[in-house]
């Protein structure tokens, strides 16, 4: 391979590479959008509001949280299935006051091809609302058989 054929070859692979990971979302770019999120306030502290969002991503799938509890965020990298990765996915626990908080999920693509990611901020949301149900009723049964 002559030098012209070699540098244009080199040319192309890093500008093919560069393509592909441009239209790659990092965590990074989860925080910079975090506004873009759903959010929902939910009867509970922020005690409870922060192990019911590390159950969800449990009962999804993910076990690789990288917690951040000082500043009021989870992170992950997403996956549907061993072999494929959706997103990387970020909840934020803010509170409103003593007894509810503000929870904010959102999902960032890993690829702009990848359509897999579009509902799950509404599943998350949904099986929070389940477990904050599950609590609520949990709570009153147990108030109502101890009077």
């Amino acid at each position: 391979m002559d030098k012209k054929r070699l540098i244009i070859s080199i040319v192309f692979i890093f500008m093919t590479l560069s393509a592909i990971f441009a239209g790659c979302a990092t965590t990074s770019d989860l925080m910079k959008d975090k506004d873009k999120g759903t959010a929902k306030i939910y009867p509970v502290n922020t005690e409870k509001a922060w192990e019911i969002a590390k159950d969800v991503f449990l009962w999804e799938g993910i076990d690789e949280l990288e917690e951040h509890r000082d500043k009021g965020y989870m992170l992950t990298g997403g996956v549907i299935s061993s072999a494929s990765p959706v997103a990387v996915m970020g909840a934020w626990i803010e509170p409103v006051d003593e007894n509810n908080t503000k929870v904010t999920f959102f999902t960032k693509r890993r690829s702009e091809t990848n359509s897999a990611a579009t509902s799950i901020e509404t599943t998350f949301h949904e099986r929070f609302a389940e477990a904050v149900d599950a609590i609520k009723k949990r709570d009153h049964l147990h108030l109502k058989y101890s009077e």
